[in-house]
């Protein structure tokens, strides 16, 4: 198969250098052109003609090229070498680049719900979530400063947490297919896979490829049971309220509104924005045996 290598070589920390990424695809028989997710022609990178497109790096460089995609007839391979890789998790993709690749085939594929966040300031589309209160301020906090040299998921939930038990609630103005989900919010997610942020699982139920929202509200009164949670949210499910539909609208108050990892600009005063899914691009989905079963019995044919 030919195939583009859209690679964020600052992706996590201790992953592979670009040689030993293209040398470890390379095994597995594909034919390989390259392009970094700083570089300038990035977006013409991505014209090329291919049979897949591989993204080599975290949720931002995941997130960036099926947006950025001009065909998304063409599959997506997912190489997860970031912090949280909560699109991979959420699609069950899990492994070394060599494992991974090992295992891809064009018959095999899932698909991944993209969707579009429209307000004053245009439209964005997107592939995690939209969101508005704590988690948005901590995304731009976190991105403020350097966390190389720290755990960053861990990190990322101690500055969710502090910010979580000082916020003061955000008066939303929600509806989701018609029904009234209005209130004072400490964190308001509309998600389009189970976890975001620093790993945080909010929606585990979430189905990626069905079309649907899930929706996920935490309200004043359950700020201690969330903090708690964030101290330790491995160890059993998320405090909060999950709703699933297909269109949601919000109005708001002066606060930033979070597209993926991108935080939009918003004017001071009411805001209003629609989210719905709207496309969807085809992940392949590796064998779990990595593609070990079939070799063997190319082997023995």
């Amino acid at each position: 198969m030919r195939a583009l290598v859209v690679h964020n070589p600052t992706a996590g920390i201790g992953r592979p250098s670009r040689a030993e990424l293209l040398a470890a695809l390379r095994s597995a028989g594909l034919s390989l052109s390259y392009c970094p997710t700083g570089d300038k022609a990035f977006p013409e990178c991505l014209r090329e003609s291919v049979d897949i497109v591989i993204a080599a790096g975290g949720d931002g460089t995941v997130a960036k090229t099926i947006r950025k995609l001009p065909n998304r007839n063409i599959p997506i391979a997912v190489l997860p070498l970031g912090t949280a890789n909560n699109i991979a998790r959420s699609l069950g993709i899990a492994g070394t680049p060599r494992e991974l690749a090992a295992g891809w085939s064009l018959d095999r594929t899932r698909r991944l719900d993209v969707g579009v966040a429209r307000g004053t300031w245009g439209q964005c589309d997107f592939v995690e979530a939209v969101g508005v209160g704590s988690l948005t301020k901590a995304t731009r906090e976190v991105d403020a400063i350097s966390i190389e040299n720290v755990n960053g998921t861990q990190h990322g939930r101690s500055m969710l947490s502090k910010l979580l038990a000082e916020a003061q609630p955000e008066q939303v103005q929600m509806m989701l297919d018609g029904r009234d989900l209005s209130g004072d919010l400490l964190l308001f997610e509309i998600m389009n896979i189970s976890s975001i942020g620093p790993e945080l699982l909010l929606a585990p139920d979430a189905d990626p490829g069905d079309g649907l929202l899930d929706v996920v509200c935490v309200r004043k009164d359950q700020r201690h049971e969330m903090v708690e949670w964030l101290r330790a949210p491995d160890h059993r499910p998320a405090p909060v309220a999950v709703e699933r539909g297909r269109q949601v609208a919000i109005g708001w108050t002066g606060t930033p509104l979070r597209v993926d990892d991108k935080v939009m600009t918003e004017p001071e005063g009411s805001c209003a924005a629609t989210v719905r899914v709207e496309a969807g691009v085809n992940i392949l989905v590796p064998r779990k045996d990595g593609g070990r079963r079939e070799q063997a019995q190319a082997r023995t044919a």
